[in-house]
């Protein structure tokens, strides 16, 4: 890891439950989740409006 952070985790019966992480990384995947949301978003829209295209044409 970078800057010398170690990595913690916390486990239960064996299993790893959840993790401490810096704010810079929290930060960091927040800003993955909110682009995985914007495109996520955009194809849907994509997606809805080829639908709507092929539902206008399929009225004529």
């Amino acid at each position: 890891m970078e800057g010398g952070q170690e990595r913690i985790v916390i486990e239960s019966e064996g299993q790893v439950v959840a993790a401490v992480i810096s704010y810079r990384d929290l930060k960091r995947l927040e800003a993955l989740e909110d682009a995985t949301d914007v495109a996520d978003f955009r194809r849907a829209v994509t997606e809805s409006n080829a639908l709507v295209l092929f539902s206008r044409r399929s009225d004529c």
